[in-house]
């Protein structure tokens, strides 16, 4: 009877724990789960950019109506740039070497890089444009640093061990 009660009481213990457990994947084994994989990543970004926003109006020492003037803004010019990179020269991959050009080859892909980098540096200007509009030049001086900042610290909170 003893041995029937510890039998049982640790099947449920156990059967409890396991249900109980986190992002447990209940799909069948080898079925991929796409969409969740894709709602975790945007969560994700989603928590990035809200502590961005937040670092940013923190360092920046934003009022609250200059950040809700500024970042609309700010996040538009952040989707066109970043679009503005994805739709950049294609990139060769690491193998290519550049000595397999053609002279010919090789200009026009300098003439590519060279235009795509021009109309990245009027996206910026553009931007920086807009945002003289809301904020004062010593704050928008100061944004590239601040993003540089950002992007430091969530580096070196990703590298950190858990």
């Amino acid at each position: 009877m003893n041995k029937l009660f510890f039998f049982l009481a640790f099947f449920m213990i156990t059967a409890t724990s396991l249900v109980a457990q986190p992002g447990r994947n209940t799909s069948l084994p080898g079925e991929r789960t796409e969409r969740a994989g894709t709602e975790m990543r945007s969560e994700r970004f989603g928590r990035i950019k809200a502590a961005r926003q937040a670092f940013i109006t923190e360092e920046l020492a934003l009022t609250a109506q200059q950040a809700a003037d500024f970042f609309p803004v700010y996040w538009e010019y952040e989707e066109r740039l970043a679009e503005g990179k994805k739709d950049g020269p294609a990139r060769k991959t690491p193998g290519h070497a550049t000595q397999e050009y053609t002279e010919e080859e090789a200009r026009t892909e300098l003439l590519n890089r060279r235009t795509h980098k021009q109309q990245m540096l009027t996206l910026t200007l553009e931007a920086e444009d807009k945002y003289l509009k809301i904020l004062p030049a010593t704050k928008v001086i100061r944004l590239p640093e601040v993003e540089r900042e950002f992007r430091k610290k969530l580096w070196e909170r990703t590298r950190r061990p858990r």
